[in-house]
């Protein structure tokens, strides 16, 4: 398990995915619909948190056997 800070994670455009990174409460238009006010990337919301929190996690990797 990494531990990572999940705040705002549903608000920020995800870099991983082709967005910008801009965060604000206006990006989450409703529970299922997220799209960037700044650049118009759209998605799952689910999905775009989901992005973020591994984007904020980083490359997990298990040594080899």
């Amino acid at each position: 398990m990494i531990p990572v800070d999940a705040r705002d994670t549903s608000r920020t455009c995800p870099p991983s995915a082709g967005g910008c990174g801009h965060v604000a409460r206006e990006n989450r238009l409703t529970q299922a619909r997220f799209e960037c006010v700044a650049c118009g990337f759209t998605a799952n919301a689910d999905h775009v948190g989901a992005l973020n929190v591994l984007h904020r996690a980083g490359l997990a990797r298990c040594p080899a056997a």
